[in-house]
């Protein structure tokens, strides 16, 4: 195989699955990192409107957007890595069909090479 082309599917394969960690980060913070700013010094984490309730719906939702997010990066990067096996899979059957044909032809050239010139000469 090509190492150019198992390089640009590992890199693809390994961006994806960095994409997928760091946007599944950012669903967890919206889930587990919540504040409404009631104490001193009033410090809002991802409180947007004024109840409660509707915070934790709000964030809910992000975080369910960010896990479907992280989860299409994740199996986009496990596909990236089954492309990658496929073309390696394709390179060797192509190494095995071309070393199959010259040890035809190796063969061939034997048979022709063994037979007796004067077998050769009295058929015709």
């Amino acid at each position: 195989m090509n190492t150019q082309k198992g390089a640009i599917w590992a890199t693809f394969s390994a961006l994806s699955f960095l994409v997928s960690a760091i946007v599944l980060w950012l669903g967890l913070d919206k889930m587990l990192n919540y504040s409404n700013g009631e104490s001193y010094p009033y410090k809002f984490h991802n409180a947007y409107v004024g109840g409660d309730a509707y915070n934790y719906i709000i964030n809910g939702n992000y975080a369910t957007g960010f896990f479907v997010l992280a989860t299409m990066f994740a199996l986009l990067g496990i596909g990236f890595i089954v492309i990658y096996y496929l073309c390696k899979m394709h390179d060797t059957q192509e190494t095995l069909r071309s070393s199959c044909q010259s040890m035809e032809v190796g063969v061939y050239a034997l048979q022709e090479a063994s037979q007796d010139p004067t077998e050769s000469s009295e058929t015709e």
